[in-house]
């Protein structure tokens, strides 16, 4: 059953991209959250259960109890199985610490699909920082041609002598 809450693999990787998700977040990071967000959550999908046009996924937890995502609908893939690795794009809301979680399902992708996409990024070469430009103003040249500030024979800026405060000056007498 393929509904809008279950999309293809585009679609998810298109919802990461639109949610800003760059990393899948475990399972104790959603047991200590408190607010609303929008998350990739990266567990293991013990069970799923209708009631009505409803469905929900029983999401695994560290103390081996399962946390329970609502959803319109699920993928043919999930239905009847139990202990299936998923990455799922909640949006997750708890008021306060100790209160219950709600989530609701956005979309679910399969963890062997989300894995070899994720790990090909991160070998990618990163991109290098761009050159920072040097503030000509802080430095001042030997030389006063255009030529020794471009190639950056500059020496540092000598400190500026002051005068001592007029409490301090002596004043001949």
């Amino acid at each position: 059953m393929r509904d809008r809450g279950c999309p293809g693999i585009k679609t998810y990787l298109a919802l990461r991209k639109q949610y800003g998700i760059r990393q899948a977040v475990e399972v104790p990071a959603l047991e200590t959250m408190v607010g609303t967000r929008v998350m990739e959550l990266k567990g293991k999908i013990k069970g799923t259960f209708q009631v009505g046009n409803r469905f929900s996924l029983l999401v695994e937890r560290t103390d081996g109890a399962t946390e329970t995502v609502d959803s319109d609908a699920i993928p043919e893939w999930l239905s009847g199985g139990n202990d299936i690795p998923a990455r799922l794009i909640i949006k997750a809301s708890r008021a306060e610490a100790g209160t219950p979680l709600h989530a609701i399902l956005i979309a679910v992708s399969p963890e062997d699909q989300i894995a070899p996409i994720e790990q090909a990024e991160q070998e990618k070469p990163a991109k290098p920082p761009p050159r920072r430009r040097s503030n000509l103003k802080e430095a001042t040249c030997l030389s006063r041609s255009r030529a020794s500030r471009r190639i950056g024979t500059c020496l540092p800026a000598r400190p500026r002598r002051t005068m001592p405060p007029l409490s301090r000056r002596k004043i001949p007498s």
